[in-house]
């Protein structure tokens, strides 16, 4: 080959690696997908030598990065999940953030590969709290309970089922209010706010009022990045308080300078909703509900009011959207800025009762919903961005419906993860508490790890294992399942969980 025909082939990529210029290297190959980097290295010998001295652990949290950035559904299978990628990934390998992202991406996957065959796991945990009047709250990655009258909170890892921390809050506050967000426990008192870290251990008590205001904060709530609170004067009736809004940097940390204040807001059946450009204030009344519509950055002005023909709606509020479901069982949506409403969607059954359930999460709408039959609810989920994207053509079938088959709750949450219900089973003696989890997550019933291969128990097909030793180590705990769920099948015919 002549000189010239070299100059024209020649191989950028291998000229760059033989004058160890790694920089520019890691310059060009930042600009790739996981996809392209990986066949890069399958190019030649010399691109994989190339590839090799750059800082692969770099590019690769470089695209976990960029993929949680446009990915809801990663940025929550990273929050709720990494800790226990790392205990699997030896922190000086350098191919560990390689194996995070490859980690993640058959997570997703199997999540919406399970989400379509309706392929569920179910476990429990008994509350063991012998108390009454116990609140719950599930939430991404913990579940708690709250008992007035000792003031107890009792918190589970929403993965695991394992108890996390007992903490002993104020007793007596029958009217207290608390929010459990992310990996923050915040409950209100006498005008100030506490905040327990549940990574840390640790509790910070703030007071965004000062020391002796004689203020009292009646109603508390996070949303979309933001701690809302309605603030009065103690021991005074009135239906009439000031909405406070603060931005948080993160679950437990709050600017809490400048808040944002709507001033005498009507709190009586009222729900405040808030996202980066609006406070919104919904009434709710008997047949319908009106929506005070305040601008973020001229919370003092004038409100737009958007009406609702709806009484007590399951109302949610996304990206300067309105989501709710109408009497009629339709999914209507209105768009804040315009007041343009759609009907998106159409679940089919009544959704007034408890035991329904609507949520917005990593990017999708889930609709949980009971059948009418007997033991029988449905899970529906639709695409968020596609279903309101105003060029769609509605309504939009969901991608995945299915039933399945359980107690009606006391308590229910679902989200992309799965489903989870408190439930109460009466005894000749005694009466208890039921955490059910039924899964979606690709892991072992047993050492709760995302695994690829995880053959079904072959008597009730509702749980995992990864080996005979989780199932043989599980199998104490999970007898009574075993059995149940036979017993449903039984009783239900045809009944299936996968």
């Amino acid at each position: 080959m002549s000189e010239m025909e070299n100059e024209q082939h020649f191989d950028v990529i291998k000229g760059l690696h033989v004058k160890h210029l790694n920089d520019v290297l890691e310059k060009i190959f930042k600009y790739l997908d996981a996809e392209s980097l990986l066949n890069a290295e399958l190019t030649c010998k010399a691109w994989k030598a190339a590839a090799s001295v750059v800082n692969q652990k770099k590019l690769w949290k470089l695209l976990l990065k960029k993929k949680m950035s446009y990915s809801p559904l990663w940025e929550r299978i990273n929050y709720c999940l990494k800790s226990k990628f790392l205990q699997t990934s030896r922190s000086s390998d350098s191919f560990s953030s390689r194996n995070i992202f490859n980690k993640f991406d058959y997570t997703a996957k199997a999540l919406q590969n399970n989400w379509l065959k309706n392929d569920l796991t179910r476990d429990y945990v008994d509350c063991d709290v012998g108390l009454r009047r116990c609140v719950f709250q599930m939430r991404n990655k913990f579940i708690s309970l709250w008992e007035p009258t000792s003031g107890i909170f009792k918190i589970w890892n929403r993965v695991t089922l394992k108890v996390e921390e007992v903490y002993q809050g104020p007793p007596l506050q029958f009217d207290l209010d608390f929010e459990l967000y992310e990996h923050a426990l915040m409950y209100s008192l006498n005008g100030h706010i506490y905040i327990r870290n549940l990574t840390t251990k640790t509790t910070k008590i703030h007071k965004p009022f000062g020391s002796d205001n004689g203020k009292s904060i009646s109603y508390f709530r996070i949303e979309n990045g933001y701690l809302c609170a309605t603030v009065g004067q103690k021991n005074r009736l009135n239906f009439r308080s000031d909405v406070v809004v603060w931005k948080m940097k993160s679950p437990t940390e709050i600017e809490w300078e400048n808040p944002k204040t709507v001033p005498s807001v009507r709190m009586d059946n009222t729900r405040i909703s808030v996202d980066s450009n609006f406070i919104i204030a919904a009434h709710h009344g008997t047949s319908d509900t009106i929506c005070d519509v305040y601008l973020m950055s001229k919370p003092q002005g004038k409100p737009k009011f958007i009406k609702l023909p709806v009484g007590r709606p399951e109302l949610l509020f996304q990206d300067g959207i309105l989501l709710m479901v109408t009497n009629e069982g339709e999914i209507k949506i209105v768009d804040v800025a315009t007041s343009n409403s759609r009907i998106i969607a159409n679940i089919g059954v009544d959704f007034s009762g408890r035991s329904n359930f609507l949520r917005i999460h990593s990017g999708y709408i889930f609709a949980f919903s009971l059948v009418g039959c007997s033991h029988g609810s449905r899970i529906q989920i639709w695409d968020f961005k596609k279903a309101t994207d105003p060029t769609t053509n509605l309504p939009l079938p969901p991608f995945c419906s299915h039933t399945v088959y359980m107690e009606p709750p006391l308590v229910l949450h679902a989200d992309a993860f799965g489903v989870l219900t408190v439930n109460r089973e009466i005894g000749p003696v005694n009466s208890r508490d039921i955490i059910w989890a039924l899964n979606f997550l690709p892991i072992c019933n047993f050492c709760k790890q995302v695994k690829k291969r995880l053959p079904k128990c072959a008597s009730c097909k509702s749980a995992k294992y990864c080996s005979s030793i989780c199932q043989k180590a599980d199998w104490n705990h999970h007898r009574d399942l075993c059995r149940k769920t036979r017993d449903y099948e039984e009783k239900n015919a045809p009944f299936t969980l996968a």
